[in-house]
């Protein structure tokens, strides 16, 4: 039954994947089916072995997985598609209090490898649209430039440490870290702002919008809100009035598909385990 499980999450993580590079969207059958099925064969699994532990761990990975994933939504991250993704996962994975479980190992592999897939993907966009990225950028640090002097200060402050101060190996090795991540982290920062600002924005008609979009503006009919960021996606409610209103175009900020990303951190969990075990 769990090798069952193991091909139930690959499934919905590909055509996830196809789909999310695609037209942008993860369809709910494909999530929904996900949480079912996984649910469900735990169910079965439990009554075959006569034990409550495989629907428990199910249950426990659905709650885990859709309290990160309403995090992740509300706070902006993630669209609906890759949160209701998140939660066929943990619905079919399970969470259990055993150190060497596939989940804790997904979850450290979808961080950093995450976080790798969405550089290199700003990387790419920041490339695609390199004459507006780089006079935003060069804007952005101008018009930071109080903000740019503090990780210099602290740079200083870091080197002068160093030099003055009788200090270990492993001290200095931090300082060393720290000299480098802080400029590092304040450019990096910048770089994100900008790619979003310079490509991750587009005008569509609302006949061209789907339920879910974040809409970048707030729109008004007659001194009335219909729709605007603090929406959290865009109802077909609201599609419905903004096409009655005759609405042209509508701004929306379009995200990175992550679900290629998940796919990537399972493939390499499956075949990998934990990389932090690797440090131990």
């Amino acid at each position: 039954m769990w090798l069952v499980l193991i091909f139930v999450v690959l499934f919905v993580l590909l055509v996830g994947t196809i789909t999310d590079l695609k037209i942008r969207e993860i369809p709910d059958w494909l999530t929904y089916g996900g949480v079912i099925a996984g649910l469900s064969l735990r169910l079965i699994w439990s009554v075959n072995e006569w034990s409550y532990v495989p629907v428990l761990e199910g249950v426990i990975g659905f709650a885990g997985f859709f309290l990160a994933a309403c995090a992740l939504y509300y706070f902006g991250q993630w669209g609906g598609g890759d949160s209701k993704a998140l939660m066929a996962i943990g619905a079919c994975l399970g969470i259990n209090m055993d150190i060497n479980h596939i989940v804790l190992a997904f979850v450290v592999n979808a961080i950093w490898i995450g976080g790798v897939y969405g550089l290199i993907w700003s990387v790419v966009l920041a490339f695609k649209n390199w004459k507006k990225f780089k006079k935003e950028f060069r804007d952005k640090l101008h018009s930071h430039g109080m903000f740019r002097a503090v990780p210099l200060i602290a740079l200083l402050v870091l080197v002068l440490v160093s030099v003055f101060m009788k200090v270990d190996f492993v001290f200095k090795s931090m300082i060393i870290a720290l000299v480098i991540l802080i400029p590092l982290f304040y450019y990096l920062t910048v770089f994100v702002r900008t790619v979003e600002s310079v490509a991750m924005y587009r005008l569509v008609s609302p006949a061209e919008l789907t339920e879910g979009e974040w809409i970048a503006k707030d729109i008004f009919v007659n001194k009335k809100r219909v729709c605007g960021p603090g929406d959290l996606g865009v109802s077909e409610k609201q599609i419905k009035e903004l096409k009655k209103a005759k609405i042209k175009k509508v701004l929306v900020k379009i995200g990175i598909p992550f679900v290629p990303s998940l796919l990537l951190a399972y493939v390499f969990t499956l075949f990998a385990g934990n990389p932090l075990f690797l440090l131990v």
